[in-house]
Parts: C-alpha cells; structure tokens; sequence
C-alpha cells in the first residue's frame, strides 16, 4: 500500500511539472534561444539594440523589449533570439526558419550572426548555427597613445592585433570599438570610401590629451599581394 501510495505521489509531482495539449506533455521550463556576444575574459559585450529578422521575408520577430531582462544581457552578455512565446507562431511551429540577429552600436550594425530556428508543441529549438561570439578587444591605451606619439609602426602593431581582415563588418566593429574610448571622438568613418588602389577606408578622430586636444586621422587598405592589411596615419584636415 505504502509503495502504490509513493508511486501516486510521485505521478502527481511529474504532472506538476509538465503541461498537457492533447495528450502531448511538456515540461513548465521556459526556453529561451540566445546568442552570448563577450570578450575572451567573459565580459560581457554590450550593445546599444538589436533586431531579429527572417532571412527569406525579412520580417521583424524581435521579442517585444518589455520582455528582455537587460540585466542578463548587461551581466552575461546574452541576447535573446526567440523564446517559448514563439511556440505557437505559425514561421516557427514545425519549421527550421533561418533568422539574422543583428546587434548595434550606435546606429552601426556591429554583429550579424545567423541561427536556424524552430518550434515544436512545446519549445522553441536552435537546430543550427553558432550561439557563442568571441570578440576581440582593442588595446585602448596604447591604440591612443601611439594615436598621439604618430608612431605608425606601433600603431600598425595594435590594429593589426585587433582585426586582421578589411570587410565591413570589422571595419564597423573596429568604429564601435573606438567609440567605447571615453577620450577618444570619431569626427566621421567611411568603408571603402576612397577610390585609389586599393581602395581605403578612413576614420577621422579628435583625441583628448592632458595638454588639450589632437585630431588624427587613420587610412586602412588591404594589400593586393598577400592580403595583409595596412595601416596609414595623417593629421586630419580642418
């Protein structure tokens, strides 16, 4: 009798936990797919919004931000991609739906990461793409002193530590990485902007110094040869 009775009570515990449609039963915990943006010592990436977008119609799905715990992001640097809220929509139930979730700073979109989504009865899934970005983070103090000094050649170090590839989503990384510079203003940025060969990319910048304020400007290009990328530095032009 004691064991018929643990076993009654241990159904009734399991059906506590789960919620029945139709027969189908599932478990009460909420499911939440994101995307963890850090450097590599786990600080969290901060970004000023983002958006979640159907890659085949372009339709927005962003969960409403009533419902972002910003705390999580600021802390863990997770950003939520779709949740169980979606359970039901008809672009996720029983579909593998290829979202874009695109993350800004500023108005710069800084990070596109592409997952393949879904929903059955009861959660939503991530079927594939990668959850984890790892960025790299610019060494501020010496990206600003060799900034002031003119020093080309250590400048050219520490750029080139930091991103290594010209496209234009490094290059607006690179951007959104010199705005985190409390001393450090863009006057203005521009991608592949200046028509020579190869073509050049240029940030403009007004640096505070303790004597007052310098401006700089840097010229990035890829070389043809061997891909390497290069870095130019002039006085910005009033």
């Amino acid at each position: 009798m004691k064991n018929i009775t643990l076993l009654l009570f241990l159904f009734a515990m399991l059906m506590a936990s789960c919620k029945e449609d139709n027969n189908f039963m599932c478990t009460d915990i909420y499911c939440t797919i994101s995307i963890k943006i850090t450097y590599p010592d786990e600080i969290p990436y901060v970004l000023d919004s983002f958006k979640v977008n159907i890659v085949s119609t372009g339709k927005d799905v962003t969960i409403n931000p009533e419902l972002i715990n910003y705390d999580i992001i600021n802390k863990y640097g997770l950003y939520p991609v779709i949740d169980d809220s979606y359970v039901n929509n008809d672009n996720f139930f029983n579909k593998k739906t290829e979202v874009q979730f695109t993350g800004y700073v500023a108005d710069i979109p800084v990070i596109k990461q592409n997952l393949t989504v879904g929903a059955d009865r009861c959660h939503v899934k991530n079927y594939s793409g990668d959850q984890n970005i790892i960025l790299k983070q610019l060494d501020y103090a010496l990206f600003k002193k060799y900034l002031i000094e003119k020093n080309i050649g250590e400048l050219n170090t520490v750029i080139n530590s930091y991103f290594s590839i010209l496209d234009e989503e490094h290059f607006n990384l690179f951007i959104a990485e010199i705005m985190k510079c409390s001393d450090i203003k863009i006057v203005y940025s521009c991608y592949e902007c200046i028509k020579t060969l190869p073509v050049m990319s240029e940030v403009s910048m007004i640096i505070t110094t303790d004597s007052g304020e310098v401006e700089r400007t840097i010229d990035l290009s890829t070389n043809p040869d061997d891909g390497s990328l290069y870095v130019g530095l002039h006085d910005s032009e009033n």
